[in-house]
């Protein structure tokens, strides 16, 4: 670009007028050839789109009824024009029907996508390809794709290429001979004024004046220079007398802002602490608000969770995003309180799945404990020699003032330096987490506790008689599905009112506690034992039929007379059972209907001399006896 500039001004007139010649001429000669160019692609491409639509016009019938040979010779007619050198019929679903490539044409040239779904016309490789869609009143049935050959039209295209540059060349040299006679007559003013103004920039001589011939352009140009150099010449004398003034401002100036800058400096400085504080309690506020979105949560889902354990899941979930980098584990006590099980474990390292109370700190004081790093502090027993390297929490899970379980939370990383230990960003969202998840396990043990004794009898520990007709209809359901037998015994101590008059309600209560423990004993897995009423107890026993039923009563029969049972140091006469037994679906198709089976069959014992098994035989009970109530319990059968 320097070099261009330094040009002596001849040259650059010279090479403008060549350069805005040319350039006029050539973009002259690019349009027409653009425009050649346009016509002959639009004329070429308006024929063969109506090429293209007499082909679909005569070819819509053949497509609408599959005739391939008729499309064919249809596309055959196209040989008559030399330039189209492919011809595609698809029909609706995008099927060939008939094709035609044209002899004396490269055949190797690919054609559009096969099947395009929409009209469009494009140029590949020099070859035009339209695609039309072929219409039956108003329904597309299918496309037509033509491709033709277009080296006639860029033949002559060529030759007014040609004729264009020559005729642009012949006028760019007479330009130029133009161009040099106009020259003189702008470069010779120009020049000597400029040699003035060269002999004033270096020897500051502003008392030289420019000639003035003529009142063109260039002579105002040297009256203009000649007005400015007196005006120079004034002001620089002007500016001799402010030059001192101003580097003596200067140098004021100058201190003045050293001071500034350094205030500014210290301010920035302070600035940027604030910031840094700002940001850093930003990103705080940013994480205290996600941990808390994540409490909710977490609390949200163990709200809706049925026991406990679906809260090990949650917990599982919600811990490594709550603790990252971290690994823990939720520990619970038994039934018994005796031991604390694993509830569920997240990170690295299985966990151990059993622990007692006295293994851990946190525990033992009924308070958060926290071990930074060995040393530190007290190391749980159930932590041991594998402290995590970012240290660990244990955390008590207490609910309603009971201790119900421990969360136990070690970080895998130590801290980076300077920033603050894990063990302080998340001790308060461990206890939070803790506290949170302690109430939700303490309700769900409260509500599986009531939910327990709702269905089991409190004495014997037994399933309750509400239990027992809710699961006789399902078993009376699935024996029908699956076409099993079902049984069902009726049990009833024998003389359990003499010994309630012998040795008082207390004993009967300790004897109906051991026969309901020998009944959970005995039974199945598959089987249903419960506490009818009374002294009355009820076995329900799928997939048993008569005999094996009776078989299973008379075991317990056996069993009853070996039970020995002792109230306060005094050993209870022996035991004995009566039992009736039905069987679906021989003895009845109903609950009501079996149990008033069972308890006829009960009767007949009973009435037959006690301890023995009676299967149902269809008798009806004599008339002295007790008819059974609408639930099939007898009454008066003890009196029998």
């Amino acid at each position: 670009m320097r070099s261009i500039r330094d040009t002596p001004i001849r040259q650059k007139l010279m090479a403008s007028f060549a350069f805005v010649t040319g350039s006029a001429l050539l973009v002259t000669a690019i349009v027409l050839v653009v425009a050649d160019w346009l016509q002959i692609r639009r004329d070429a491409t308006h024929e063969l789109e109506a090429q293209a639509a007499l082909i679909g016009a005569n070819s819509s019938a053949a497509i609408e009824f599959g005739d391939s040979d008729t499309a064919a010779q249809i596309l055959g007619t196209l040989s008559a024009i030399p330039d189209i050198t492919h011809a595609v019929l698809y029909d609706l679903r995008g099927n060939l029907i008939a094709s035609y490539a044209n002899d004396d044409h490269d055949t190797t040239r690919p054609l559009v996508p096969d099947h395009p779904e929409d009209d469009m016309f494009s140029i590949f490789h020099r070859e035009l390809v339209v695609v039309q869609a072929i219409r039956l009143d108003g329904d597309r049935i299918g496309t037509v794709v033509l491709q033709s050959d277009m080296h006639s039209g860029y033949a002559g295209l060529r030759r007014n290429v040609w004729a264009t540059l020559g005729i642009a060349i012949g006028a760019f040299g007479l330009a130029l001979l133009v161009a040099g006679r106009l020259q003189r007559l702008i470069t010779v003013p120009i020049l000597s004024l400029a040699e003035m103004v060269q002999q004033v920039s270096h020897g500051a001589a502003y008392s030289l004046r420019a000639p003035v011939e003529g009142e063109d352009e260039v002579g105002r140009l040297a009256r203009g220079v000649n007005a400015m150099l007196e005006t120079v010449q004034r002001r620089d004398q002007e500016l001799a007398g402010h030059q001192s003034r101003l580097e003596s401002l200067v140098a004021e100036r100058t201190s003045d802002l050293e001071q500034i800058n350094e205030r500014l400096m210290v301010e920035l400085d302070e600035h940027e602490q604030a910031q840094a504080r700002l940001t850093r309690a930003v990103s705080e506020l940013e994480r205290h608000r996600h941990e808390n979105e994540l409490l909710t949560d977490m609390n949200d889902r163990l709200q809706v969770c049925r026991d406990v354990s679906e809260v090990g899941p949650v917990i599982a979930l919600y811990g490594p995003q709550l603790f990252p980098g971290s690994s823990g584990s939720v520990h619970l006590f038994n039934e018994e309180r005796s031991r604390m099980m694993a509830l569920v474990h997240w990170g690295e390292g299985d966990g151990r799945q059993e622990l007692d109370q006295d293994d851990c700190w946190a525990l033992r004081r009924g308070q958060l404990h926290a071990v930074a790093e060995p040393g530190s502090e007290l190391v749980c027993p159930h932590v041991g020699a594998e402290t995590p390297a970012g240290g660990y929490l244990c955390i008590p899970m207490i609910a309603q003032g009971n201790l119900s379980g421990l969360l136990h939370v070690g970080f895998e990383s130590p801290p980076e330096g300077g920033k603050p230990t894990p063990l302080d960003r998340f001790d308060s969202l461990a206890e939070s987490a803790a506290e949170r998840a302690a109430a939700v396990v303490a309700s769900l043990q409260l509500r599986a506790r009531l939910r327990e004794q709702s269905v089991h009898d409190p004495l014997t520990g037994l399933h309750n008689r509400r239990y027992m007709e809710e699961s006789f209809e399902r078993e009376i359901s699935r024996a029908k599905r699956n076409e099993i037998p079902l049984a069902v015994a009726m049990l009833d101590l024998d003389h359990f009112k003499d010994y309630n008059d012998r040795y008082g309600h207390d004993a009967g209560d300790v004897l109906l506690r051991q026969l309901g423990d020998l009944l959970r004993r005995s039974v199945r897995v598959e089987d249903v034992a419960c506490r009818f009423g009374g002294e009355e107890f009820t076995l329900i026993m799928p997939s048993l039929d008569a005999e094996g039923a009776q078989r299973r009563a008379e075991q317990i029969c056996e069993q009853v007379r070996a039970l020995r049972v002792e109230h306060q140091g005094q050993r209870i006469g022996d035991v004995t059972i009566s039992i009736g037994v039905a069987i679906f679906p021989g003895h009845g198709g109903t609950a009501d209907e079996l149990i008033r089976a069972a308890d006829a069959a009960l009767y007949e014992a009973k009435s037959a001399g006690r301890d023995r098994v009676q299967l149902y035989a269809g008798a009806s009970p004599p008339d002295g006896g007790a008819t059974p109530s609408a639930a099939g319990s007898p009454r008066g059968v003890e009196e029998a």
